[in-house]
């Protein structure tokens, strides 16, 4: 899983900024900072001051979250 949200986020032209084991990853790209806790599948995007979270989002609906 962990695997495929890194390919998924480095196609939308995102890098891993910070990684927590077993938990996890913070991506960044521009001004834009996506973290996913794969654990809980919860997803919380950082842009333009504002924080929204999303939270038991579906694999296959991760690719929305990196546009």
């Amino acid at each position: 899983m962990k695997q495929k949200i890194i390919q998924l986020a480095k196609q939308f032209g995102y890098e891993v900024f910070f990684e927590r084991p077993n938990n996890l990853i913070r991506f960044k790209r521009d001004d834009k900072m996506i973290d996913v806790w794969y654990s809980t599948m919860t997803i919380g995007i950082y842009e333009n001051g504002t924080q929204t979270f999303y939270r038991d989002v579906e694999e296959n609906d991760l690719a929305e979250y990196f546009c």
